[in-house]
C-alpha cells in the first residue's frame, strides 16, 4: 500500500508498474491478497496489524483448505 501525496492510499499487486517512490505503510498478507483482487475503486477497507508468524498460519490455513477443495 502507497501513500501519495493527496493523500488517499492505493493498493497496486505485482504486475502494476512502480509509481514514483510514494511511502509505501504497509503489505497485504498473502492470504487475504484474493480479497483485495475483488475490491473496487473507493471501496472502504479496514487493515490491521499482524506478525509475520500470523501471516503465515494463516497463509498455511488457506494453503490446507485449497488442498482439500482440489482433492
Amino acid at each position: 500500500m502507497q501513500v501519495p501525496p493527496d493523500g488517499q492510499p492505493i493498493i497496486l499487486f505485482v504486475d502494476q508498474q512502480t509509481t514514483g517512490g510514494y511511502p509505501k505503510v504497509a503489505n497485504v498478507i498473502a492470504s487475504d491478497l484474493r480479497h483485495v483482487a475483488q475490491l473496487r475503486p473507493r471501496d472502504q477497507v479496514h487493515f490491521r496489524m499482524v506478525t509475520v508468524e500470523a501471516a503465515l498460519g494463516l497463509l498455511r490455513e488457506q494453503e490446507e483448505w485449497l488442498r482439500k477443495a482440489l482433492d
